[in-house]
């Protein structure tokens, strides 16, 4: 349309809201054919082998005869293994979170070894880590923190 001859300026309103509304029609129509032809994306299940690394860690640090002494346990925890175990107790008593259960596992250990040693996933780590801070808190804050 050339814009220099002698059509009223109602015409080239109206030719303007009718090319909006044409762009309209044809971007909404692009939507609704994207949304059909959308694929659903699932999550990709990972088998990480929970009981393995559970048994593992046990026969690690906390059997009777583990493979890794007292020195190897306060190097990987950062304190002994009978102060751990009292914290494990207190823990567990404010928060049913780090009870055993037929279909879970709890284990306090540091952040950095969820994934490669206990194959627990990161945001599930996260998760239990921050639980775990929150219930030392609630346990220990009034006389230590």
């Amino acid at each position: 349309m050339e814009w220099f001859d002698d059509t009223s300026s109602d015409e080239v309103a109206q030719t303007i809201i009718d090319e909006i509304q044409e762009q309209k029609q044809l971007i909404a129509q692009m939507y609704s054919q994207s949304e059909m032809e959308r694929v659903v994306h699932h999550r990709q299940y990972v088998y990480r082998d929970r009981e393995a690394a559970h048994l593992r860690l046990m026969q690690d640090y906390f059997n009777d005869n583990p493979t890794y002494g007292p020195i190897f346990f306060r190097r990987r925890f950062r304190m002994q293994k009978k102060l751990f175990l009292c914290i494990v107790d207190v823990v567990q008593g404010e928060d049913t979170y780090f009870q055993m259960s037929h279909d879970a596992q709890a284990t306090g250990v540091s952040a950095d070894t969820f994934d490669e040693y206990l194959k627990v996933v990161d945001t599930t780590g996260h998760l239990c880590l921050k639980r775990f801070c929150k219930a030392v808190i609630r346990a220990y804050g009034v006389e230590y923190l």
